[in-house]
């Protein structure tokens, strides 16, 4: 078990690309939520012994770290504290509230869901250094919105956890608590892109 732990490891964190210090940040206070203190300092001791060392106390906000560095958490909360996938989804949506990133872009585009997806792209681009957000369709007779992910590789339990995101983020601005986010295309299975339908009722 260790030995593929290891492999799958190396594999997650050959990937390219840099996020902001909040996104790992978010992951790791959200891990302290579920798991406690104890947990915390077990996935630090974890990544460590892996080969990958990231410590909470030592993250800035605002400065860029490998984005595989996300893929590696969900990997390890899903094979060593044995989450599941809906786990993984419920933390996407949970991470939400600790935030400095998302509470801002709420805080100034609250006023609608249009709004809200006009600032999406570039709201990506300033905190990922990698991969390009689009946003497709936006029905809002039909309550659907289409969003498309590109160049974007890490893991893909990043597809799970984004399920659980983009259901968090739209539920405040389309008022709905009933959110189904489904992806409907995955590069991980062969497609150019990602591609996740965001319905509601």
């Amino acid at each position: 078990m260790k030995y593929e732990l290891k492999k799958e490891a190396d594999e997650v964190m050959t990937k390219k690309g840099n996020v902001r210090g909040d996104v790992l940040r978010d992951h790791f206070l959200y891990v302290k939520e579920k798991e406690g203190e104890e947990g915390l300092k077990e996935m630090e001791k974890i990544m460590e012994e892996l080969g990958y060392p990231l410590e909470f106390n030592d993250i800035k906000v605002l400065e860029w770290y490998p984005d595989a560095y996300c893929g590696l958490m969900l990997l390890l909360l899903k094979k060593h504290f044995g989450w599941t996938e809906r786990d993984i989804q419920d933390m996407g949506t949970g991470v939400l509230r600790y935030s400095f990133i998302v509470t801002r872009l709420l805080l100034r585009y609250l006023v609608s869901a249009e709004k809200l997806l006009e600032a999406a792209p570039l709201t990506w681009r300033k905190h990922l250094d990698f991969g390009e957000l689009e946003v497709v369709e936006h029905n809002k007779e039909e309550k659907r919105i289409v969003l498309r992910t590109k160049d974007y590789d890490i893991h893909p339990l990043t597809c799970v956890y984004q399920k659980g995101y983009y259901a968090g983020l739209f539920r405040y601005t389309v008022r709905s608590d009933n959110i189904s986010v489904t992806e409907t295309k995955c590069l991980h299975k062969g497609d150019p892109y990602h591609e996740f339908v965001v319905e509601w009722d």
